[in-house]
């Protein structure tokens, strides 16, 4: 059985995070190069929403019996994908997503302020065909929560219905 809290626990996370990348991309690159403490909570910002992206694939597949899939970034966004919980054109952004969050963390030397400045204020768009219903699934614990990472707004409304509210207003419910 999916583990709603968990799943609300790490979405409320990311929307945390994207609140605070969202306010280190006000600042022009030069501003937020000049003090090393944006680069540094812009990784870490970028770094923790992704991982909390990945720990909700990875719940989703290994409470749906497909823990094989639930190993690896890059196989947790394929497993998602073949198991229709996201749409065929959002396995590869999952996939780079995967690829950026390892190459942050092991080949971190590597990864300029620069580029972490240019990455966190693209993060919102790369992320964002996430904000759509992604489903149907197979299995009907797999509807009882689906992925939506990205959401502005999410809660709980009185009908215990999950609900997810973009920018643009249109309105995302999991029953």
């Amino acid at each position: 059985m999916i583990n709603r809290t968990l799943v609300e626990s790490r979405l409320s996370l990311i929307i945390e995070l994207i609140h605070q990348l969202d306010s280190l991309a006000a600042y022009s690159e030069t501003e937020f190069l000049a003090d090393p403490r944006n680069v540094g909570a812009a990784e870490s910002f970028l770094r923790r929403s992704l991982e909390a992206v990945f720990d909700i694939g990875r719940h989703l597949l290994a409470k749906s019996g497909h823990s094989d899939l639930a190993r690896e970034y890059k196989t947790i966004a394929q497993g998602l994908g073949a198991l229709e919980v996201v749409p065929p054109d959002f396995v590869f952004t999952l996939i780079k997503m995967a690829g950026y969050r390892n190459r942050m963390v092991h080949l971190y030397y590597e990864v300029s302020p620069s580029e972490l400045y240019t990455t966190s204020r693209c993060f919102r768009s790369q992320a964002g065909c996430s904000r759509r219903l992604l489903g149907p699934n197979q299995s009907s614990d797999m509807r009882t929560v689906a992925f939506i990472p990205l959401f502005n707004d999410i809660q709980i409304n009185p009908y215990g219905v999950l609900r997810g509210v973009q920018h643009e207003g249109a309105v995302v419910e999991l029953s």
